[in-house]
């Protein structure tokens, strides 16, 4: 295959990550893809995450720059970091995370090879990383929906049903959008724990993801993981909320095309405005 030329933009958002920032710009700035750039958006760090991430730009191939705001929410973060990117595609990573070093190939030859489409945006199955780097089963940890969750994505299994229950993307990390289907999608809304979620039922709405199954994001697990944090309360709360207006946003949906949705028969998309089945709760 001939030289890659989409520009592709990776937007991090940064707050608190210093023991991880080295290795995650390592993960961006040497990329296979030859035109890769790194957006670093510092939301009001505390630590010395801006001095490790600058040395850590002036150590890789692809350029990236770093800038700082006061704390204002990982949604505006990244919603920042998008608007000045300059690639066709974007994509995002958490601070605390990785790529895999062919992750943006992988998605750029996907887009290319349908021709570049307005429509595009997608995410992978995940590995799952521990403190020190090294990979860990997420059920060995009492966080086996996390595997659930990844075997869906593997396996390809009504991917976009499954959306509907859960967040089978796991993260905003792994999402990839073409910038024209972001903005008119409206950027991250401020949630403190599904912006990630509520971002793809929003891209869902307009288009299926492309879903796939090789471990191209490298999840980290550790003590100070968003969900652990948040309060389950607030966490079911924005659930709920972003489930609903997704939902509503369905059946809108359906009575513009009231047989099939993207090709999914109807039955199949109006089964997720109803309570889950018996036995599903696994999932």
């Amino acid at each position: 295959m001939g030289l890659l030329m989409t520009r592709a933009s990776v937007v991090m958002p940064i707050y608190n990550h210093e023991a991880y920032l080295r290795e995650a710009v390592h993960s961006v700035g040497n990329q296979s893809h030859p035109d890769t750039e790194l957006i670093c958006i510092d939301d009001g760090s505390t630590d010395d995450s801006i001095n490790v991430t600058e040395a850590a730009l002036a150590e890789v191939t692809h350029p990236g720059f770093v800038v700082v705001q006061n704390n204002s929410g990982a949604h505006h973060a990244l919603n920042r970091g998008a608007s000045l990117a300059s690639g066709e595609l974007l994509f995002f990573l958490n601070s605390d995370d990785v790529f895999d070093l062919d992750r943006v190939t992988t998605f750029v030859r996907l887009w290319e090879s349908q021709g570049k489409p307005d429509d595009f945006w997608g995410f992978s199955s995940a590995f799952f990383v521990d403190d020190e780097g090294d990979v860990v089963d997420p059920a060995g940890l009492d966080l086996s929906h996390l595997s659930d969750y990844n075997a869906c994505v593997d396996q390809q299994l009504w991917v976009d049903e499954l959306l509907a229950w859960h967040n089978v993307t796991l993260t905003s990390g792994n999402l990839v959008v073409t910038r024209s289907m972001f903005e008119r999608t409206g950027g991250f809304e401020p949630y403190r724990m599904v912006h990630d979620w509520d971002m793809a039922f929003r891209l869902l709405l307009q288009a299926s993801p492309i879903a796939v199954n090789r471990a191209l994001y490298g999840y980290r697990i550790h003590g100070s993981n968003t969900f652990r944090t948040i309060p389950h309360g607030d966490a079911v709360r924005e659930s709920e909320e972003v489930r609903t207006k997704f939902q509503n946003g369905l059946l809108k949906k359906c009575t513009e095309a009231p047989y099939a949705v993207h090709g999914v028969p109807f039955v199949d998309y109006l089964r997720m405005a109803f309570p889950m089945k018996v036995g599903m709760t696994g999932l």
